[in-house]
């Protein structure tokens, strides 16, 4: 009802918000990103301690985890390689060749994350040192066992889709360029090798169960990556509930559920501003419960508590959706009321006296009554708000005087 812009969170308000809920946005905002590490407001590369340790720990194992399904693909060219031995395409040893290669990139980037070595700079999964060294895997087996040249070049856009899950834009491109030279280069030096093996019934299994295989690879990538962008869809969806959390902690009051001061007062101010450029009709009331500070003696504080409370759902009650209601301190509050001729706000005015005045209070405390009294003031083109506020106070002030339970307009 009350649709008021949200103000900025001050300190004082960040204060008061549960911890839980800045830390979830905190963790969530930094936490791991497809595309490389985020970045500190400077532009710098962020440092470990930046992080919660379940932010590291997560960070961590989702790098490890492709880490492991990159080793698995390593195992897959090694077992690739040991059946070209088996049907004789080539001899043992490029069997022998790959699952070292595989062995020492798991054990190499394994030991450099567990180090922490992902935090301390721009590339996040180290997706650069990781390609270059599979391509260069790739590279020294077509050179010494050109008969695998069909095989090894099919697994380029795999090692390459790796990549595309960290690489930026402009590291992206520059890989491309580099591989593809490389590759044309390769091409060139054996493309008498550019022959998919089918001499014999087992070179033709093999080419059968190495396209099964890739498929199977590029099936687990394209997994993956729907995966981490489910997460990341998720972690988004936690991150704008705890900010939409942050914010009505921020612009509403607590107790009463109303707008705060400082929410109901900017939106006073673009009304103001609204109604000048626009010349529409612009009130405001200000509401102070009567004899507030009686209730509070004669019942206790927690009883007034819930006076507030009950007043201002009261009064949400009756009051249009495109008018704002707040509490402007103690027992005042603010009500501002857009396109509405005076003479339609007094009634209205009338009629939350008489809401309050009528309403049912003794579920707080036995024979407690409630009034309010309220004044209200037109805009007048040229004043400011502070004096559009105080004419309305003045108002208020004068139904004080004529004895409370009672509303005044402003002259």
């Amino acid at each position: 009802m009350n649709r008021a812009p949200q103000p900025c969170i001050s300190s004082k308000h960040r204060d008061e918000c549960p911890a839980e809920h800045i830390g979830a946005g905190r963790e969530l905002m930094m936490d791991e990103k497809i595309g490389g590490a985020p970045r500190n407001s400077d532009g710098s590369a962020p440092h470990t301690r930046n992080y919660s340790p379940e932010a590291v720990r997560r960070r961590i194992a989702l790098r490890l985890r492709v880490l492991r399904l990159i080793g698995g693909f390593y195992a897959i060219n090694a077992a690739l390689a040991f059946l070209c031995f088996v049907v004789g395409l080539t001899p043992a040893s490029a069997s022998m060749f790959a699952a070292g290669a595989g062995l020492l990139h798991f054990t190499l980037f394994y030991g450099l994350f567990r180090s922490g070595a992902g935090e301390r700079g721009n590339d996040s999964f180290l997706a650069v040192p990781q390609n270059l060294m599979a391509f260069a895997t790739v590279f020294a087996i077509i050179e010494f066992w050109p008969q695998l040249c069909v095989y090894m070049l099919t697994l380029m856009p795999l090692i390459f889709c790796f990549g595309a899950l960290a690489f930026r834009r402009r590291t992206a491109l520059m890989m491309w360029l580099l591989i593809s030279a490389t590759s044309g280069f390769m091409m060139w030096r054996h493309h008498s090798e550019l022959v998919l093996p089918t001499a014999t019934p087992g070179q033709l299994t093999l080419s059968m169960v190495f396209y099964a295989a890739m498929l199977l690879c590029y099936l687990s990538v394209g997994l993956l990556g729907s995966e981490l962008r489910l997460q990341l869809y998720a972690r988004n969806r936690a991150l704008a509930e705890a900010t939409a959390r942050i914010e009505q902690m921020a612009s509403h009051d607590e107790l009463t559920g109303a707008l705060s001061r400082r929410a109901i007062t900017t939106q006073l101010d673009i009304e103001v501003r609204r109604a000048e450029l626009r010349g529409n009709t612009l009130c405001v009331a200000l509401l102070d419960l009567d004899d507030f500070k009686s209730i509070n003696d004669r019942y206790g504080h927690a009883a007034g508590d819930d006076v507030l409370r009950e007043f201002s759902a009261r009064v949400l009650s009756v009051t249009r959706s495109v008018d704002v209601f707040g509490r402007y301190g103690g027992e005042e509050f603010l009500l501002v009321l857009v396109d509405a001729p005076l003479a339609t706000v007094q009634l209205r005015l009338e009629r939350i006296r008489e809401v309050v005045a009528n309403n049912d209070w003794s579920g707080i405390a036995s024979e407690l009554r409630v009034t309010v009294s309220a004044g209200i003031a037109a805009f007048t083109p040229g004043e400011t708000v502070a004096d559009f506020i105080k004419r309305a106070d003045q108002a208020l002030y004068q139904a004080k005087k004529n004895g409370r339970n009672c509303v005044v307009t402003a002259s």
